[in-house]
């Protein structure tokens, strides 16, 4: 199953890259100028649920406006394409983003940045790898001197939203927003970035990412301080150390 996943991902990522910078057909979803999809969304959803099916046809599928069945023991979590609207406006920061649950316990989880063909991969028990090299997260110790992403949905939780910004910018704490929420975290989990603090609300958004992440020695909680699930609506990702200083400005 792991080259499964990872040829999935891959394959689907060159979908990505063929349209990358082309013509795009943009679709505006609920009426939301931000929340869009493009015919390569739609290429690459299917393209993977077409080989997921094929393989494994007892199993479910969640992603993003899919009907198919997530109520199984096996399910397949899939963000086509993290990072539309970056990918939309020919900014390189997107990523193609798959997790294998099984009997509700992430198992596999893959993230595919086509444009620099880095693969995140995570196994349950085993840890991560970025291609072929085993990752582990920074171990910074003072927030001050971390590199955080910060990714909110300001209108859901506004007040946390003001207060953490205020926080931050009140101690010059380097703060950057990425267009793939599941490729921050991929970029946490190697060491590039020290921590990601997102209250994406979909579980395709951050299930590989979630488990990647842990594998990668990275505490990973929401924002309640509670462990990680695929289910949960928050991630807080960085090592212990970061990860306590984070979880006091959110409560």
């Amino acid at each position: 199953m792991e080259k499964f996943i990872k040829n999935l991902a891959r394959d689907a990522g060159r979908i990505l890259r063929d349209g990358f910078r082309s013509k795009l057909k943009i679709n505006y979803k609920s009426g939301n100028i931000f929340d869009i999809v493009t015919q390569y969304d739609l290429k690459s959803k299917e393209f993977i649920i077409g080989k997921i099916l094929q393989k494994y046809p007892r199993h479910g599928i969640m992603a993003e406006e899919s009907g198919y069945n997530n109520k199984r023991d096996n399910i397949w979590i899939i963000d086509p394409l993290d990072g539309t609207r970056a990918f939309s406006r020919g900014i390189p920061q997107f990523s193609v983003s798959i997790a294998f649950v099984s009997r509700n316990k992430i198992q596999l989880g893959v993230i595919y940045d086509p444009i620099h063909d880095e693969l995140f991969f995570g196994q349950s028990g085993r840890g991560s790898r970025l291609n072929a090299r085993r990752m582990l997260v920074n171990p910074t110790q003072q927030l001050t001197h971390a590199l955080t992403f910060l990714q909110f949905v300001s209108n859901k939780i506004p007040k946390l939203h003001k207060r953490v910004f205020r926080f931050m910018a009140e101690r010059d704490v380097t703060i950057s927003q990425f267009g793939s929420t599941a490729l921050a975290g991929a970029n946490v989990a190697c060491g590039r970035f020290d921590a990601v603090v997102s209250n994406r609300q979909s579980p395709w958004d951050i299930a590989a990412a979630g488990l990647i992440l842990r594998e990668a020695g990275a505490k990973v909680t929401d924002f309640d301080n509670q462990p990680y699930s695929w289910q949960k609506r928050q991630m807080l990702a960085a090592n212990s150390t970061l990860h306590k200083q984070i979880i006091k400005i959110l409560n």
